[in-house]
C-alpha cells in the first residue's frame, strides 16, 4: 500500500477521486522503475499483487468508511464506478475481482519451484566428492584445515535450508551467541529479515534431535576451524559469525549465493534453474501439506475443499516457522502439493518418511567421512553405514517424489 499511498500524495489526489485512469499511471509507475544495471525492480506477479491490494484497499473503504463520500470507487456498473471491477473465480473457487490492468503472470523462469530430490541429491555428492578430493591431494595442512571446515559448512548451509525454509540473508546473521547450546535447548534461533527493515526479529524453530546435532556437528568443526586460525596467527580476532570465510571473516549472502552457484555447476546442473530460493519453496510446500493433513485430520479432500479461512490459518501457521507473510502467493503452494502428489492418499506415506529420509542421509554422510578420514575403524562402523544406507534404500522406495 506504500506505493499507492506515495502516488496519492505526490499526485495531490483525495481517496474519492482515484479512478481508472490514475490505477493505470500507478501500474505504468511500478513498471517503469528499474536498477542501476537497468533491470526491472519489479516482475508482473509483485505489480499485480500491488495493485490487487489498491483494488482491496477501495472494497474496503467503500464497504466500512463515508457512506457519502466513499459510495463510488470500485465496483462492477460502468459509468457508476470510479475503478471498473468484473468478478472472478480462481481453481479453487476463491472470489475475487479482476480489472484491466493486471498483467500477464511470470514467465516459468520465475516460477516458484520447489528443489526436487535429484537436485539435492547431485549437490550433496559433489560437496562429498570435492571434499574426498582434497582429502587424497597433497594440499598444505592450512588448506585442509580450511577444506574441512568448507565441507561441514556446506553441508550445514544444506541442511539448513531444507529444514528450516530460511532465506540466505538469515543464514548470513544467524546469531551465533544464541544458537551455541542447540542440543540443550532443542532449539535454533532464526533472524527473520524484513524486507524494508534493516531490524532483526528473532524467531525460535523447533528442533528435534537429530537436528540439534547436526547443528552442535558443525559449531563444533567451525570451533577447530577458528582454533586454527587463531593459532596459526592467520586471523584475529575471530568475528561474532556463525559461518565463516577462508580468512575466518563472515560470510556474506552474496558469497554464500555464489559458491552455491559453483557449486551447482559443478554438479553437473548447469543447464537447470537451481537457486537457493528452491529449498524455502519446497520447505513451505511440504508445511502446506503437514497443516492440510492436520486440519482436515485425514479426509479426503479436493481443491475447493480450502475455504479462505481454512488457507489463511494454515498460512498464519506456517508464517510463525518461516517469519514472512506469503499472502496470496501461498494458493500456488497448495496448487503444488496436489500436483506433487497427485492424490490425497499418498500423502501419509510421503510425510511420514520424509524427516526418516533426512535424517538417516546425514547420519550416512557423516559416517562414511569418518571412515574416509581413518577417525574410526572400518569394522567399528561398517556394519553401521550397512544399515543405515538399507534404511535410506526402504525409505526412498517408499517415497513418490
Amino acid at each position: 500500500m506504500s506505493h499507492f499511498v506515495r502516488y496519492c500524495y505526490a499526485n495531490n489526489l483525495m481517496l474519492p477521486d482515484f479512478d481508472s485512469t490514475h490505477l493505470g499511471k500507478l501500474q505504468e509507475s511500478l513498471l517503469a522503475e528499474t536498477s542501476s544495471d537497468g533491470l526491472r525492480i519489479r516482475q508482473n506477479n509483485h505489480i499485480n499483487a500491488i495493485l490487487n491490494s489498491v483494488v482491496g484497499f477501495l472494497v474496503w473503504l467503500q464497504e466500512r468508511g463515508d457512506p457519502h463520500t466513499y459510495h463510488n470507487l470500485a465496483g462492477t456498473e460502468p459509468g457508476v464506478y470510479n475503478v471498473l471491477l468484473e468478478p472472478a473465480k480462481n481453481s479453487y473457487g476463491r472470489s475475487y475481482f479482476k480489472h484491466e490492468f493486471s498483467l500477464t503472470k511470470n514467465t516459468p523462469q520465475h516460477h516458484k519451484t520447489g528443489m526436487p530430490q535429484q537436485f539435492i541429491d547431485a549437490i550433496e555428492n559433489q560437496i562429498y566428492l570435492e571434499d574426498e578430493q582434497t582429502e587424497k591431494s597433497r594440499a598444505s595442512p592450512n588448506g585442509i584445515q580450511w577444506r574441512n571446515y568448507l565441507y561441514e559448512r556446506r553441508a550445514f548451509i544444506q541442511w539448513a535450508m531444507l529444514r528450516t525454509g530460511m532465506r540466505p540473508a538469515e543464514l548470513e546473521a544467524l546469531p551465533l551467541d544464541l544458537n551455541l547450546a542447540p542440543a540443550t535447548t532443542k532449539v535454533l534461533y532464526i533472524p527473520t529479515r524484513k524486507l524494508r527493515n534493516d531490524s532483526l526479529n528473532i524467531r525460535p524453530f523447533k528442533l528435534n534431535l537429530d537436528g540439534a546435532f547436526n547443528i552442535q556437528h558443525y559449531l563444533e568443526a567451525r570451533r577447530k576451524f577458528c582454533d586454527h586460525l587463531s593459532k596459526s596467527g592467520l586471523a584475529s580476532p575471530i568475528p561474532n559469525s556463525f559461518l565463516l570465510t577462508k580468512e575466518g571473516g563472515p560470510l556474506t549472502s552474496r558469497s554464500l549465493s555464489k559458491d552455491f552457484s559453483r557449486l551447482v555447476k559443478r554438479a553437473g546442473l548447469n543447464q537447470d534453474r537451481v537457486c537457493l530460493s528452491m529449498y524455502r519453496h519446497r520447505f513451505i510446500t511440504q508445511e502446506v501439506l503437514v497443516h492440510i493433513k492436520e486440519v482436515f485430520h485425514g479426509e479426503t479432500i479436493s481443491r475447493r475443499s480450502l475455504t479462505n479461512a481454512v488457507v489463511r490459518n494454515i498460512e498464519e501457521r506456517i508464517r510463525k516457522k518461516t517469519g514472512h507473510k506469503l499472502g496470496n502467493s501461498i494458493w500456488h503452494y497448495f496448487d503444488t502439493a496436489f500436483d506433487m502428489l497427485g492424490v490425497w492418499g499418498s500423502v501419509d506415506n510421503t510425510l511420514s518418511n520424509l524427516q526418516s529420509l533426512s535424517d538417516a542421509e546425514d547420519q550416512l554422510k557423516k559416517l562414511q567421512r569418518q571412515v574416509k578420514s581413518d577417525r574410526f575403524s572400518k569394522l567399528e562402523i561398517s556394519a553401521e553405514i550397512s544399515r543405515i544406507e538399507q534404511l535410506v534404500k526402504k525409505i526412498r522406495n517408499n517415497l513418490l517424489f
